[in-house]
């Protein structure tokens, strides 16, 4: 599941989980993520929106832009990758997304495999194998717990850990 990691100036950073296939990002109470410390910042200042297995940030029409990796995007939608920055007044979002095709040893790992996408899956269990348990559209991790979601793959197929670099293979229906 994707992770916002938010500074605000001169405050603690912020872990945000997103859930939704639609984050608003401003200082209106409305929003998703409000940053309300932040004078620089608009009401509805930008939008991050699930788009097929990615994700895509724009800018609502806010008075001082939105920035990606430091460049404004005007009207335009930009599709995020792991580890961008997005730059709101003068917060900084950090777009943590293990399953992005880009940037990281997994997305690099997962891209070579077909890539994965975001799961609509449910959690119910199907099999479990030396403390790694299968679920539909997941696998949680024997080593450190984190769940890994599987998508479309197919049994056979390999899937990673973001956490702990373990390495999984999808078993047998």
């Amino acid at each position: 599941m994707p992770l916002l990691r938010i500074k605000l100036p001169g405050k603690e950073v912020v872990r945000y989980e997103m859930t939704e296939d639609e984050v608003t990002v401003g200082r209106e109470r409305g929003c998703t993520v409000v940053l309300a410390g932040d004078s620089g910042i608009s009401k509805v200042h930008s939008r991050i929106k699930r788009s097929g297995n990615g994700f895509v940030l724009t800018d609502a029409g806010s008075a001082n832009g939105t920035r990606l990796n430091g460049k404004g995007i005007g009207n335009a939608s930009a599709r995020l990758s792991n580890g961008d920055r997005i730059g709101v007044g003068s917060t900084e979002i950090v777009f943590d997304d293990p399953f992005s095709p880009k940037r990281t040893w997994l997305g690099k790992m997962l891209g070579a495999l077909g890539g994965l996408e975001h799961p609509a899956g449910t959690d119910k269990t199907r099999k479990t194998s030396g403390g790694t348990v299968f679920g539909e559209g997941f696998v949680t991790c024997g080593k450190c717990g984190t769940k890994i979601h599987t998508g479309s793959r197919k049994p056979g197929q390999k899937v990673g850990c973001s956490r702990c670099r373990s390495v999984y293979v999808i078993p047998p229906r």
